[in-house]
């Protein structure tokens, strides 16, 4: 084997703190200057070379890491800047999320296969580089240093996307997929724009440019179909689409009328009434008014709306092609999708014995911040992960938390909707007495932003090329897209929240900085959490299952009650409430980020069942479950400190003396 190709593989196939593996990524950034440096003092000529046919199976190592390099740059320290935001799509597409044999990878692999070429999967590594050349080994590496060094070759990473975009049309590529080619250009081209590059960055840019030129010239030496399916009207649709949201609608809709009773009542009738609900909506006298709830209902699924994130695009497509006309035939789709293909599981691994070094809340806030990779996860990281982890286990023991029962996945869906029917009902019919000042609303604002402004951060150490992902993979991979805002800067979660605290006065600074992470504004406490989520996702190929489950939690938490309440507290101070009616939306347990954690552990224990057995599949629900009760440990300093002050506040003590106390 080669050395680029042992850097290859310890890359694709190392740990986080593993010391083998930081060694491999630093020799593999030195070899990376040496091209630069070459590059920069020989470029290569300005055209591509032409395959077509068999002869373009050399491009393997491209298309089958297609988008990779992009990864990193959707960390929490970067990933709310528009320049980053822009290329989140490109990234997304090549994955392939909703269906992976759209990916460029899979429609590459597929091409070849045709052509009798086959690759090995991704999935083993190892045998994906033994398929390797010299040059193939160089063009992985070259995407593997810009996954896992996204600050320091962005104006590189720039270059590269932007050349790749602009190749020729490869024989693979269908109408469909140029068209997509076409579109992430724009988004590149803003990208640049946005990023606002110095003269140097400029000339990096250009070496970015000319290494895909000089690596894919050395690698190389009739309209898409629609498939057919069944089609119903439109009106059938709909009755379908609403009778699978029904159960969790209940309890917030009771405001809503329609033919003089409200949604809710409507929807505790059970799925009959969902084509009676759809009926009413049809009738002359409602479609005919001014603001008919239909057309209601479509502005409630956009960004921003009451429903946002409730309702899937094709949904929403169905919807608007339903009010112009209910008789219109839609294709027919069911109300829920996902294919649960059993595949191996990589069974837990464990890195190399990390060093012990302690840093507090703030400190490695800060470091984790700084932090380019996942390889690269601080010592201390590990250690603070593993103390929220053992003091999970032990007030489990002792009962201070709810043990796991036996995994079924029936018995798991019950009791995730259970919980948040109870949720649901303990918000009161009629709204109760606003208890804290304005003053003291932004005071807590201001505590929860370490937190906020990392919103994701527990997912964001899965990189990997599409079909080196799971089923589970997927859809913690579109939970992390959606809580950084889709590829718009404007909906990023972190961004929505830095322009309600600028929009209130309550100035931070850039919470990459030290001044943030030492504010004596803050509550020690205001970092625990937010460092429970960037180990996390840091740590994610290493606590897999535990992962799972701090997400399931994550996503159910402020359901129902929580989230209402908080909603009337902002709106009584003319606060504006958007940050809390997204995740009210977007986390729905329809379809939405709930729904989407609860069915990546059905997903993953469903595959670990058939490869692994029983005993295991048990094992690691109990992981599960660890990872579902530390959100409550993680979460349990800064709680007890905010009931503490809220105490205080309501018993006459002013906040502005709790600036004072802020510190302990």
């Amino acid at each position: 084997m080669s050395g680029l190709a042992h850097l290859c593989r310890q890359l694709l196939m190392g740990l986080p703190g593993d010391p083998a593996t930081l060694k491999a990524l630093h020799a593999a950034r030195q070899w990376f200057e040496g091209q630069r440096l070459k590059i920069s003092q020989s470029p290569p000529p300005l055209l591509l070379n032409r395959l077509s046919g068999s002869k373009s199976a050399r491009l393997a190592p491209l298309f089958l890491m297609d988008g990779l390099w992009l990864a990193g740059l959707f960390a929490p320290a970067t990933g709310h800047l528009s320049s980053r935001c822009r290329l989140h799509p490109i990234f997304m597409d090549s994955l392939g999320l909703g269906t992976p044999k759209h990916s460029s990878g899979e429609a590459f692999r597929a091409y070849h296969a045709r052509q009798g070429d086959h690759f090995h999967r991704l999935e083993y590594p190892a045998l994906f580089i033994d398929d390797l050349n010299l040059e193939g080994c160089a063009m992985v590496l070259i995407i593997l240093v810009f996954q896992h060094s996204p600050i320091r070759y962005f104006p590189e990473i720039i270059g590269f996307t932007l050349t790749h975009l602009k190749r020729p049309p490869e024989d693979f590529e269908n109408e469909i997929q140029l068209k997509r080619r076409s579109q992430h250009r724009i988004l590149a081209e803003q990208a640049l724009q946005e990023a606002a590059f110095n003269d140097q960055e400029a000339n990096r840019l250009l070496i970015g440019e000319a290494l895909y030129r000089a690596s894919f010239n050395a690698l190389s030496g009739p309209p898409h179909a629609a498939a057919e399916g069944a089609f119903e009207p439109a009106t059938t649709a709909m009755s379908r689409i609403i009778q699978g949201k029904m159960p969790e609608a209940i309890g917030y809709h009771g405001g809503v009328m329609l033919k003089g009773q409200s949604l809710d009542d409507w929807f505790r009738q059970g799925p009959p009434a969902a084509e009676a609900i759809v009926e009413a909506l049809e009738a002359p006298e409602e479609s005919q008014r001014q603001c008919p709830v239909a057309h209601r209902l479509l502005q409630a699924m956009n960004f921003g709306g009451p429903m946002y994130g409730v309702f899937t695009q094709g949904e929403r497509d169905i919807a608007s092609r339903w009010m112009k006309n209910p008789q219109t035939l839609v294709p027919k789709t069911p109300c829920r999708t996902g294919q649960r293909d059993p595949e191996p599981v990589h069974r837990r691994s464990t890195a190399a014995p990390m060093r012990e070094d302690r840093l507090g809340a703030r400190e490695l806030y800060g470091a984790l911040l700084q932090t380019e990779s996942p390889l690269e996860v601080p010592d201390t990281a590990a250690a603070w992960l593993r103390a929220i982890l053992s003091r999970t286990d032990s007030w489990t023991r002792i009962g201070l938390l709810p043990k796991a029962q036996p995994y079924h996945p029936a018995s798991l869906d019950q009791w995730v909707r259970g919980q948040h029917r109870k949720a649901v009902d303990r918000h009161p019919s009629s709204p109760k007495p606003i208890t804290v000042d304005k003053t003291f609303c932004h005071w807590i604002l201001l505590q929860l932003s370490p937190a906020i402004l990392v919103d994701g951060a527990w997912l964001w150490g899965l990189q990997k090329p599409s079909e080196a992902l799971r089923p589970w993979d997927r859809d913690l991979i579109r939970i992390h897209f959606d809580e950084l805002g889709e590829g718009q800067p404007e909906w990023n979660h972190p961004n929505i929240y830095r322009e309600l605290l600028s929009s209130e006065g309550i100035e931070i600074g850039d919470f990459r900085a030290t001044a943030f992470q030492q504010d004596r504004r803050l509550l020690n406490a205001a970092f625990d959490f937010p460092c429970t989520l960037l180990s996390m996702g840091a740590l994610q190929s290493i606590y897999p299952a535990e992962c799972l489950g701090l997400n399931l939690a994550i996503e159910t938490s402020g359901l129902g009650t929580h989230y209402l309440r908080a909603i009337e507290i902002l709106r009584h101070h003319q606060i504006n409430p958007a940050i809390v009616g997204l995740h009210l939306s977007i986390d729905n347990l329809a379809s939405g980020h709930s729904a989407r954690a609860l069915r990546a552990i059905e997903r993953y224990l469903e595959t670990l069942q058939a490869v692994e057995g029983p005993e295991a599949t048990q094992a690691a629900w109990q992981r599960i479950w660890r990872g579902f009760n530390c959100f409550k440990v993680a979460n349990l300093p800064l709680t007890a400190r905010l009931i503490g002050r809220l105490f205080l506040h309501q018993h006459g003590c002013p906040v502005e003396s709790l600036g004072s106390l802020a510190t302990p």
